[in-house]
């Protein structure tokens, strides 16, 4: 059995929907997990990617899941 390696983890964020539709601004989520509103900004822009404890905050502070705020594609070779 030939195992396939993974390359890469493509995250596209569906943020900015998710807060377009609260009615909330990347500002006040940054001010409300306690970073820099350009971080929620990048992450919105597809700029940075976002670690699992990151994903998991900003899910906590909009109620919701990752999966409501961010899909996953592996990539292989």
């Amino acid at each position: 059995m030939k195992t396939a390696l993974i390359e890469r983890i493509i995250i596209t964020s569906k943020l900015s929907d998710v807060l377009a539709e609260r009615n909330l601004s990347q500002s006040e989520l940054a001010r409300r997990i306690g970073v820099h509103p350009s971080v929620v900004n990048r992450a919105c822009n597809d700029k940075r990617g976002m670690n699992m404890r990151m994903q998991a905050a900003i899910a906590v502070t909009l109620q919701c899941q990752p999966s409501d705020l961010f899909s996953y594609t592996v990539k292989g070779s």
